[in-house]
């Protein structure tokens, strides 16, 4: 949801149906899944941060266990970057930069 809110043109207009039906507006570009383990997103993250062309969202183990926003960001605040266990990350930008990062992960099955 992070990635959709700030980075423009990604979810498409709506558009009705044959009946008429308006469904809302998805994702209008491919958004592939990949599948690495911790160590691999913990490097694409870093990698992500240091590329000035790049908008990534890191997900973390902390924001996993966390209940509500409240607890993730207090629990974030006196958490130190080095000490956030990425589980998952998105990344957008210019492809062949992407590509670099993630070009060799395999999809999600």
């Amino acid at each position: 949801m992070t990635l959709g809110h700030r980075v423009g043109g990604l979810v498409g207009a709506d558009v009705e149906d044959a009946d008429g039906v308006a469904h809302p507006g998805i994702i209008a570009t491919p958004l592939p899944i990949l599948a690495a383990p911790r160590a691999k997103v913990a490097a694409v993250v870093r990698a992500a941060a240091e590329d000035g062309e790049l908008f990534f969202v890191s997900f973390s183990a902390l924001a996993q266990s966390c209940r509500t926003y409240d607890e993730y960001t207090g629990r974030l605040a006196a958490t130190a970057t080095a000490d956030l266990d990425s589980v998952g990350v998105a990344v957008h930008g210019p492809r062949k930069r992407v590509d670099r990062l993630v070009g060799s992960l395999p999809l999600l099955r």
